[in-house]
């Protein structure tokens, strides 16, 4: 299995445990319906959007380089970094609102397993 197909699959995974664990703890916490369904939803794709914008600096680092308009490159900050930040704290807010954590084992995957 090639190095990028075994990422996707190993994000693919994180993500539906991810969706799971949350589901799981809004049920102990006697919380249904469509409205936490979305939550959910919306929590997962801040953890997907939260990964691309790692990819980013990952792949261009914390400063690129731009072209302007009159033709001269310089150097600036890569926006990727503020909205990780940015996303990162609407994880955690949302995860506070739900008064929901994130799953015990989640710290067990691997930073290989993603690049």
């Amino acid at each position: 299995m090639s190095k990028s197909k075994r990422t996707k699959k190993a994000r693919l995974e994180k993500y539906d445990l991810i969706e799971k664990d949350l589901k799981d703890q809004l049920a102990k916490l006697n919380k249904y319906g469509q409205f936490y369904d979305d939550l959910v939803d919306h929590t997962v794709f801040l953890f997907k959007l939260k990964d691309t914008l790692e990819d980013d600096i990952i792949k261009n680092g914390l400063r690129i380089q731009v072209t302007t308009g009159n033709g001269f490159k310089k150097d600036t900050s890569n926006e990727s970094v503020k909205s990780l930040i940015t996303v990162s704290s609407q994880i955690l807010r949302v995860l506070k609102e739900l008064n929901v954590s994130l799953p015990d084992d989640f710290d067990d995957y691997e930073e290989d397993d993603y690049t």
